[in-house]
């Protein structure tokens, strides 16, 4: 969760919005995330998190090539999402 929790929390923070949850392909790293950031729930499974009522923003911060399914299933669950566009280096 790099640029996550180095860039996108703090920028949140700074505009007093309220993350919800945090999600990671490693539970461990979300956790960290969690306790790091004073973020309230870290879900293990992708589809929890855009099924969590709460949430009506997805920020995608992954590869490229694993932002697809998440984008589906929040949009799924009628949840904004924020992607960023990451280019290989070999572009």
């Amino acid at each position: 969760m790099g640029a996550f929790n180095y860039a996108h929390l703090p920028a949140y923070k700074a505009h007093h919005l309220n993350v919800m949850a945090c999600y990671d392909i490693h539970i461990e790293a979300a956790h960290k995330t969690a306790q790091e950031h004073s973020v309230s729930t870290e879900y293990a499974e992708l589809d929890q998190l855009p099924a969590d009522e709460r949430i009506e923003i997805v920020d995608i911060a992954v590869q490229p090539w694993a932002q697809l399914e998440i984008a589906v299933k929040a949009l799924e669950q009628a949840k904004i999402c924020c992607v960023k566009n990451r280019r290989d280096s070999s572009d």
